[in-house]
């Protein structure tokens, strides 16, 4: 099974592997689960996903079906939250039964065999349709294109994929040796050498794999993130990004201390804020 984004960055296609996989239509899944927490009091009735989005009223699922369907795509599944009480017509709903989404997912790939499935998020509203981009049906909308000049992006090292790389599967089971810290922090040395612009961490809990389980980041100790940001300490470059919705950096100061370890800039990505805790962000 391998896997394809489009260059939206809200699609992803999957292709499970078969001799008689162009014989069949490919099957569609759209992502419109999820707590809906952050739209609160506005989804306190009604799902995000099924909120109107244009003046006559159609809402975000509205629209990814339609560009499933406008590629060519029939066979649809929604995964949803499990207190969605709708019908949708021609779509099949599956719950997640509160294990989450990407486990459903997963369960639902488990019983798909010889097809070809195209993965949408129901929540990322494009322009142009994404599905016929990831399919090849017409070309990814560039942004230089639409600009009229080249763009200038830089790629991080992400503490997950190197403590994948470095550990394997225990890398999603428990805390790193010594050793093994060591090996992540040369690898980290190594791609920012080579080119990256720093390293990023990511402790959202809700953040799994495939199988279900915690992406690597999240089962690393505290003690393993700061050994790995001090691994820029000697480099005299890179900066350092961390994703936590757990206020880790209010009650403990985890990206103070991160900084004063490597002696880099460290950007804070979860600055949150909810209707339900309007000053919780100060």
């Amino acid at each position: 099974m391998t896997a394809k984004a489009a260059a939206s960055g809200c699609t992803i296609i999957t292709r499970v592997e078969a001799d008689l996989l162009d014989m069949k239509a490919p099957i569609g899944i759209i992502f419109a689960g999820g707590r809906n927490t952050r739209l609160k009091p506005i989804t306190n009735h009604t799902p995000k996903a099924l909120l109107p989005i244009t003046p006559d009223g159609a809402t975000m699922l509205d629209r990814a079906i339609y560009q499933m369907r406008g590629a060519g795509i029939e066979d649809i599944k929604a995964l949803v939250a499990p207190h969605w009480e709708c019908d949708l017509p021609g779509i099949e709903v599956i719950k997640d039964q509160e294990e989450g989404l990407i486990p459903a997912l997963y369960n639902v790939l488990n019983n798909i065999k010889e097809r070809e499935i195209v993965v949408m998020n129901v929540d990322f509203v494009c322009v142009r349709n994404p599905v016929k981009q990831v399919m090849g049906l017409e070309p990814p909308a560039a942004l230089w294109d639409r600009i009229g000049k080249p763009g200038n992006y830089g790629v991080m090292v992400g503490h997950s994929a190197v403590r994948r790389w470095v550990m394997g599967a225990d890398s999603q089971e428990r805390e790193a040796t010594g050793d093994e810290i060591e090996a992540i922090q040369a690898a980290v040395r190594d791609s920012i050498e080579a080119g990256a612009l720093g390293i990023s961490f990511d402790r959202n809990p809700r953040h799994a794999g495939m199988d279900g389980k915690l992406l690597p980041a999240n089962v690393a100790s505290i003690d393993e993130l700061y050994a790995v940001a001090g691994a820029l300490r000697d480099l005299d470059t890179g900066v350092i990004q961390v994703g936590d919705p757990r206020d880790l950096e209010l009650n403990e100061g985890i990206c103070t201390r991160m900084s004063e370890i490597s002696g880099r800039p460290v950007t804070y990505l979860s600055i949150t804020q909810s209707v339900l805790r309007p000053d919780q962000w100060r």
